[in-house]
């Protein structure tokens, strides 16, 4: 790992075996993969400021729920659990998601705690109230109760979040290669953001009930910010994490600043049309559900296209390792097509494929040419004990049930 802040465009090719081709060299310094990530590096101010922000969330935190928790402690743990225990289908998703080059374990918690500590209570709430007394002061207390959530939280919210996004991109150059790592992270960050605010409105909900109900209160805020969490910060900032790297590139993508500021654009608006769905709805002449409906909609699809493109790097690095082992023989082309295609053409690859004794033993021996493609960018294409493991392993899967 290296204090060093990304360039961009070109890579530093590091040194292959002999006998590999220099694209794969390519890839295995594009990929990132088997690059360790350090919170702390003392060289780097990105890393004292990331720090600094975290333990600064910490104590704001822990003011902003003490009082809470001493009034409505049920409500308060509640809360918690249910959207911890809510936040584990998101990381298991995610994480399938992240197929390719996966980002490690230690930068996904960072990301995490910065959404979850950092980002609201040190940079957004702070951020909002101020927005919404300025719209209040300088428009009216009407304009600011109908508009000013839509007007506010775009800014201090997707801001908040993108500035750990950006350190985090800083404190991990060459783990955070590709707009999609950009968008996996930023999910994350955007993933702890949802939790604590989801908690946030649990008490909230049952401080307005003077403490009476809470355990309704945690059903039913449970209820609404889970469907409506579908659609909501995770998905805002995965959009906004792609397009600060499409934006500012890094060693393997070169920058595209257009498409880049278009996203982040397009993230903040669409936070901006979820807040506001009653007013806009109003104004269109719809029912509020239809104009949530269709910003849901417009959401999922954008999402759906950025992953499809922001992930167009990664597939290419795989199919780029691993098509020397196609000449080997250790795995097929139609494998090597579904280990760097689209999540619907592997799916398609594991219902369809022929001469496996199921469709089990076919991810199998996707997931075990996976490790293989890891194995080989941690080793620089070079033969090694853990490379020649990984090749075995799929040679045992292929054969076994």
């Amino acid at each position: 790992m290296t204090d060093a802040l990304p360039q961009a465009p070109g890579a530093v090719v590091p040194p292959v075996a002999p006998g590999q081709p220099e694209a794969v060299a390519v890839a295995v310094a594009a990929s990132g993969w088997g690059q360790s990530f350090r919170v702390f590096q003392p060289r780097n101010l990105a890393s004292w400021i990331f720090i600094w922000y975290l333990i600064a969330g910490a104590i704001e935190t822990f003011r902003f729920f003490r009082p809470g928790a001493e009034a409505v402690g049920t409500a308060t743990l509640g809360g918690f659990v249910l959207f911890t225990l809510y936040a584990l289908p998101w990381l298991i998703l995610l994480r399938s998601i992240d197929r390719w080059t996966k980002i490690p374990g230690k930068l996904v918690l960072f990301a995490f705690l910065w959404g979850g500590l950092a980002a609201p209570f040190v940079i957004a709430l702070p951020g909002n109230d101020a927005l919404l007394s300025l719209y209040g002061k300088v428009v009216s207390p009407g304009f600011a109760q109908d508009w000013g959530a839509g007007l506010a939280a775009p800014f201090s919210e997707e801001l908040g979040k993108g500035i750990g996004i950006l350190l985090l991109l800083y404190l991990a150059p060459r783990i955070i290669q590709s707009p999609f790592d950009g968008l996996i992270t930023g999910a994350f960050v955007g993933l702890g953001f949802q939790v604590v605010e989801d908690v946030l409105y649990v008490v909230n909900n049952s401080l307005a009930s003077f403490g009476g109900n809470q355990a309704s209160s945690i059903v039913q805020i449970g209820l609404v910010r889970g469907v409506s969490g579908l659609f909501s910060h995770t998905l805002f900032s995965a959009v906004f994490g792609a397009g600060l790297v499409f934006f500012l590139g890094t060693d393997s993508t070169r920058p595209r600043r257009g498409a880049g500021l278009g996203l982040m654009l397009l993230a903040m608006a669409l936070h901006g049309g979820w807040d506001v769905a009653g007013a806009l709805a109003g104004v269109v002449g719809i029912t509020p559900f239809a104009f949530m409906a269709a910003i849901a909609l417009l959401g999922l699809v954008t999402v759906i296209l950025v992953i499809r493109r922001a992930s167009a790097g990664e597939r290419t690095w795989m199919r780029t390792l691993l098509a020397p082992e196609v000449e080997r023989g250790t795995i097929t082309d139609a494998e090597l097509a579904a280990l760097s295609g689209t999540a619907r053409e592997r799916r398609r690859f594991v219902k369809t494929a022929t001469g496996y004794r199921g469709s089990k033993t076919a991810r199998h021996v996707l997931d075990a040419a996976s490790d293989l493609a890891q194995a080989l960018t941690i080793s620089g294409g070079a033969e090694t004990p853990n490379v020649a493991f990984a090749r075995s392993e799929v040679a045992r899967v292929r054969t076994t049930a």
